[in-house]
Parts: C-alpha cells; sequence; structure tokens
C-alpha cells in the first residue's frame, strides 16, 4: 500500500505543478494515413469510425490561442430516415497565434487530399479532407454533439486562451 501511494503522489507530481495546477490539454494535429505504418496507431471512435492512421505524436501541438467564439451557424439535421431539415449548429471559431497559423499552414501543406486529424487532449474533434493549404489564422468547427458537450470543449479550449 505505501509502495502506491508513492507511486501516486509521482505521478501527481508529474500530472501537476506540484501546488495542484494541471496544464489544459494541447490541441493537436496529425496527418491520417489511410495504410499502416510502424509506430502509427489506428483511430477509431464513434465520431471518426476507422478514421485511419496516425504517427505516435502529433505532427503539431498548439499551446496556446488568441481565442475561441461560440456561433450558432446554419447546418443540416438528419433523422432516423435520412431526411434532413435545417438547423443551427453550435459552432467554435478558433484564432491562432500568428507562428502556430503558419506552422498549420505548412502542415496542411504536407496534407494536401489526406485528413488532419484535430484532437483535444485525447479527445478526436474533427478530421477533414484537406484540399489545399489552409492559409488562415483562424477555423471553425461545427458540432453535431449536444450542447452540453460543445460547452465542455469550449472551456477546455479556452483554457488555451492567452
Amino acid at each position: 500500500m505505501r509502495a502506491f501511494l508513492f507511486s501516486l503522489a509521482a505521478f501527481t507530481a508529474v500530472v501537476t505543478d506540484g501546488r495542484g495546477y494541471t496544464p489544459p490539454p494541447a490541441l493537436t494535429f496529425y496527418i491520417v494515413s489511410e495504410t499502416k505504418f510502424e509506430e502509427g496507431r489506428f483511430i477509431d471512435s464513434p465520431d471518426l469510425p476507422k478514421g485511419g492512421y496516425i504517427g505516435a505524436t502529433p505532427d503539431l501541438t498548439v499551446t496556446k490561442l488568441e481565442s475561441v467564439t461560440r456561433k450558432m451557424i446554419p447546418t443540416f439535421a438528419v433523422d432516423e430516415n435520412g431526411k434532413t431539415t435545417p438547423a443551427l449548429g453550435p459552432t467554435l471559431v478558433i484564432l491562432m497565434r500568428p507562428e502556430d497559423a503558419h506552422k498549420f499552414t505548412v502542415l496542411t501543406q504536407r496534407a494536401i487530399d489526406r485528413r488532419v486529424l484535430m484532437m483535444l487532449g485525447g479527445r478526436p474533434l474533427i478530421a477533414p479532407f484537406v484540399h489545399e493549404p489552409i492559409m488562415t489564422k483562424s477555423f471553425d468547427i461545427t458540432f453535431r454533439a449536444d450542447d452540453v458537450e460543445v460547452k465542455e470543449i469550449e472551456d477546455t479550449l479556452d483554457k488555451l486562451v492567452q
């Protein structure tokens, strides 16, 4: 039991800074491969079924953002019969710092005709196909999740705003 408590204390010191502060999870980006590769891991989640393979380490890590803003944009809801109806979807507009926006552009240049997986901590958010380099400081994520889940993601992203 004593060894377990010591291990738990050591783990807590690594996860926090010793004063109880836990840094917010980073926003990470991975170029997704359709084929298996060494050191790669397979992504398969309810939001990204059979998503593909990503590297052991992110292709880009963002730990600071300029802003995160929520808005509602027109989208479509699909019912169990496949019928679509207009709806408003919760959207988060993420504004990156200039240096990270430049790194993101370089990343998307390397990822043309592939998907880029964006994760918050270990949680997959989106994995859009990249058809051309993305050269802006901001991007939108529109969610199909409930408002509680979107608020949780927004609150976590807000912790990255400097």
